[in-house]
């Protein structure tokens, strides 16, 4: 039966293909609106008076879409001080098991897929709240601002999760990260 271990191992393979594919769905998806923008502007200029786009709509997805696209390509170049706290911005999204059988080796790996797990969360919560500003400035959908604001806030947490925990942490003056809870697993891990 498996344990907790290679189930992390199994998800830890999965999470940073997620990850990558939520980055370049909100990068498409900002293109696309940016297009919509444009267009919009076009037809303001080319048919005045016959079309219902405004210069505030289509300027809104201009700033939409260009936020869209600009963000995913921000977090893949400091996706290196998200999860790895420094090294090649590619190995952010990048997961490989241990290759030794260590309770450090295993705990790494465990934390390291606990810390792309939320990096998948916030990535899907920042495109959810670029998708419903979006929305919401075109008219197809009503989503309040608070609703909006707390995506952004909720992703940003998600994808600083390392820092947010340890200021948490510090503030309450507790010490309840996952090296705490790897060290409280014991030598072995939490194997027997």
């Amino acid at each position: 039966m498996p344990d907790l271990d290679d189930m992390l191992v199994n998800l830890g393979s999965a999470f940073p293909w997620a990850a990558n594919l939520v980055l370049v769905l909100m990068a498409v998806t900002g293109i696309v609106i940016v297009g919509l923008g444009l267009i919009d502007f076009y037809n303001m200029a080319a048919l005045p008076g016959r079309h219902r786009a405004t210069a505030l709509g289509a300027v809104t997805k201009l700033l939409v879409g260009a936020a869209m696209t600009v963000a995913p390509i921000l977090m893949w170049q400091t996706g290196n001080t998200l999860v790895l706290t420094g090294g090649n911005p590619a190995d952010a999204f990048t997961y490989l098991p241990p290759a030794d059988e260590s309770a450090a080796a295993r705990c790494e790996s465990a934390r390291s897929v606990v810390v792309l797990a939320f990096v998948f969360i916030g990535c899907w919560a920042w495109y959810r709240a670029f998708l419903l500003t979006y929305q919401t400035a075109a008219g197809t959908r009503r989503a309040g601002a608070r609703v909006i604001t707390t995506l952004f806030i909720a992703g940003t947490i998600c994808l600083f999760l390392t820092s947010t925990s340890r200021i948490v942490g510090n503030t309450l003056g507790l010490n309840a990260g996952i090296n705490e809870v790897c060290s409280l697993l014991g030598p072995q891990g939490g194997r027997s």
